[in-house]
Formats: structure tokens, sequence, C-alpha cells
């Protein structure tokens, strides 16, 4: 799925900044700031026109506008940190998404040539620190029968 996507390479990007900050001691501004890098990505289902020009090329079209103007917008306001994935409706439609089941915010932008342009907001540093949290595992079995669970250090038992 899309949104599967999206959050890998969300996690990879994370364990990448986490590794080298860890590893780094470098007192330069840009080294410092390695932690402070984050993403923002935009989904959309659209239409677009390649273009070439010169030895490249461009998308361009009223979709490719429109992602470019959302990529500006307030979306980001909807959540606490940095992090985010902006899914258009058109998207969220044309994927069969639920956007309360995946916990998206809803969220809208409006330009005076398009009008209003629904979009569904994921927070991604939220999806970040819900996958940092250690699931409880097996200690062993004897028997068909589980004999413990083993806890991250800290972690309340069930119930608790």
């Amino acid at each position: 799925m899309m949104m599967d996507t999206v959050e890998a390479t969300y996690f990879a990007f994370q364990k990448r900044v986490r590794d080298i900050a860890l590893a780094t001691s470098c007192p330069c501004d840009a080294c410092i700031l390695i932690p402070a890098l984050d993403l923002k990505f935009f989904l959309h289902e659209g239409e677009y026109v390649v273009r070439r020009i010169a030895r490249s090329e461009e998308l361009t079209g009223f979709d490719v506008i429109l992602l470019h103007r959302l990529s500006k917008g307030t979306a980001g306001s909807k959540v606490s940190q940095k992090a985010y994935a902006v899914y258009t409706k058109a998207t969220v439609d044309a994927f069969g998404m639920d956007p309360a089941a995946f916990h998206l915010i809803p969220h809208s932008e409006t330009y005076d040539d398009v009008g209003e342009v629904p979009v569904f907001v994921q927070d991604l540093w939220v999806r970040w620190e819900e996958e940092q949290v250690p699931e409880p595992r097996l200690r062993h079995r004897r028997g068909g029968r589980v004999h413990g669970l083993l806890r991250h250090p800290g972690e309340a038992p069930n119930g608790v």
C-alpha cells in the first residue's frame, strides 16, 4: 500500500539520521543540525505532462502545480512536528483509504482559482514514536504453553 511505502521511507530516514548523529563528532553547523532534518510527503492522484527541455525532463500541468501549492500551504500546522504526509482527497478516494481508520487529520486549503482542496494529514513523527515501542516477546514455551513475557526495561505489565 502507498501509506506503507511512505512510512517505510520515513522510518529508514529517521534511522539513518539517528545513526549519523550518534556516529559523528564533527562540531560544524551542518553536522550539529543533522538531528533537526525531517521529511514531508505530498501525495496526489492526478494527471501530468512530461516536458523535455534541453537534456532534462520536467513534470507540468494543473495537478503538478496544485502539489507545489500544497507544499507551501498550512497542512503542517495540523501536526505537532514537522514530519508529515499530506494525502489529497483524490488520492484517498483513488486508493480506497478510510482516513479515520488511519488516523488522518482532515484539513483543506483554498485557492482563488481552484477553490477548496480537501486533504488529510498524517503525523509521521507520531508513527515513528509508535514504531519505537518494543512489543512483548515470548520468553519460552513448554508443552505449547507460554511461561512468561519479556518486556522492555521500565515497561509496566498489562493492566497497570
